[in-house]
């Protein structure tokens, strides 16, 4: 979804952001169809709101959050387009914040270490042609530890989207794509680093039959054995597949590579790895059967084989694009939940999906629309420690805020939902977190302060199951 441009300076003072708008009980429905009246849902005050900005006249957009394993410090990271980015850490508890790093680097993704005490992102340096930028900090003090670069070779522009850690904590993986020709030819590019000291341990490039491979999502194993990376790729024909590839996680060797390759389009945007490590699940939208435009398209592999396990396809009411970007999986690994825009009776609303995991059957669909005709889109999910339930985040465009839902897991009835106050011209939500122990969620992306530009906006709730 495109990010919205800056509107006018608005004059509400800046005190009020530690306010919180809700939405009505009719704004938040779980099934039937956009325009139902479903039963009334609890809403939701926010515990803290917080804000960052990187300069007086300087947009910020915060892509990522994360929540330290003890629970105590909330992570987020995202770009200034100015100074070029930033990390803040919060107390999780209050929202005040402990330390912010501005940097060069424009980070998209964040992982913390197993034990809590490094935090690391990884985004694009566009101080030079455009190369892979991965930043350790420690996580107490935001001292930066190492910063490892990936330049593809060619001098063009290098592009890391998305990263993880293996379970021992010991290997920082970052994947994106890496032009070969400028704008016209790329490739997934896998980079494993070495997480104490940032060496870079070892490179992989997958091409396609195509021209052009953009990585967009990773996932490691629960052994720490693999590493699987998923995207669009576009095969002979020009036209984008689903393109997941395994990789040794020690060697950086090819594993298997599977395509998904229907008339049309398809682009995956989300990955997630079963708890015990036996299949790699993933999402995005391809091309549907007869009028239904692009339809989610949800598919488990074998994680060993690369064999297709079971695809599942969604079809919103409206049949027509339905897009899927997020993924989660149950930790008992029972449920693959899936979010993504879905186009309704008018507009585009909210689609949240529960599949078995074991065999794709669809268990639920929770359907949210915005309660004034506008369009809404879900930017992430979530799934609480104790799989009893499943967060999204996104954004209703009238007007432009912040929404955030909380469903049961084995129903998907609607928990509570609630969204950011409009200060001034528009917010965007873009990233979920979960706190440890399944109390709290925290949700950032940006909103528009009352001078008239972006600034990181982090929202904490509690999330009714702690």
């Amino acid at each position: 979804m495109a990010r919205r441009a800056p509107g006018p300076s608005s004059r509400i003072p800046l005190v009020l952001l530690a306010s919180c708008a809700l939405v009505t009980a009719s704004a938040a429905r779980a099934g039937g169809y956009p325009g139902s009246r479903g039963p009334a849902t609890p809403l939701r005050q926010a515990l803290w709101t917080a804000r960052y900005t990187a300069g007086p006249r300087t947009n910020s957009t915060a892509y990522a959050v994360g929540v330290s394993p003890d629970g105590s410090m909330v992570f987020v990271t995202g770009a200034s387009y100015g100074p070029g980015g930033a990390t803040v850490a919060y107390d999780a508890a209050t929202g005040a914040q402990l330390w912010a790093t501005p940097s060069v680097p424009t980070p998209k993704a964040l992982a913390l270490s197993p034990a809590g005490t490094v935090v690391f992102v990884a985004g694009v340096d566009e101080s030079s042609t455009g190369d892979y930028a991965t930043i350790a900090y420690d996580a107490a003090t935001g001292r930066e530890l190492w910063t490892a670069t990936y330049n593809g070779g060619n001098n063009y522009y290098d592009a890391a989207t998305a990263m993880g850690i293996s379970p021992d904590g010991g290997v920082v993986f970052v994947t994106g794509h890496s032009d070969k020709i400028l704008d016209q030819v790329a490739s997934y590019a896998t980079v494993a680093y070495d997480a104490a000291t940032g060496d870079q341990l070892w490179v992989s490039r997958y091409d396609g039959p195509g021209r052009y491979s953009q990585a967009r999502a990773l996932g490691v194993s629960s052994d720490g054995g693999a590493v699987f990376v998923t995207g669009q790729s576009s095969g002979s024909n020009g036209q984008p597949d689903y393109a997941t590839v395994a990789y040794d996680a020690a060697t950086g060797g090819q594993l298997w590579v599977t395509r998904y390759d229907v008339p049309g389009i398809s682009v995956a945007y989300a990955l997630g790895v079963s708890p015990d490590g036996q299949a790699v699940f993933v999402t995005g939208e391809s091309t549907g059967a007869g009028s239904t435009d692009d339809d989610y398209t949800t598919i488990a592999y074998n994680s060993v084989s690369g064999l297709q396990l079971w695809i599942a396809n969604y079809n919103g009411t409206g049949d027509r694009d339905d897009t899927a970007y997020a993924l989660g999986v149950s930790p008992d690994g029972s449920h693959v939940f899936v979010t993504g825009s879905s186009y309704g009776q008018s507009t585009t609303d909210i689609a949240t999906v529960a599949y078995d995991a074991a065999t794709g059957g669809q268990s639920w669909v929770a359907r949210y629309a915005d309660q004034q005709d506008g369009d809404a889109f879900p930017t992430a999910l979530g799934v609480s420690p104790d799989g009893s339930a499943v967060f999204v985040a996104g954004v209703q465009s009238i007007p432009s805020v912040y929404i955030t839902i909380a469903y049961t897991a084995d129903t998907g009835t609607a928990k509570w939902a609630a969204r950011f106050a409009q200060l001034s011209k528009g917010s965007e939500a873009n990233a979920l977190a979960v706190s440890p122990d399944g109390a709290d969620v925290f949700v950032t992306g940006w909103f528009i302060d009352h001078n008239g530009f972006e600034d990181f906006a982090t929202v904490a709730y509690p999330s009714g199951i702690g």
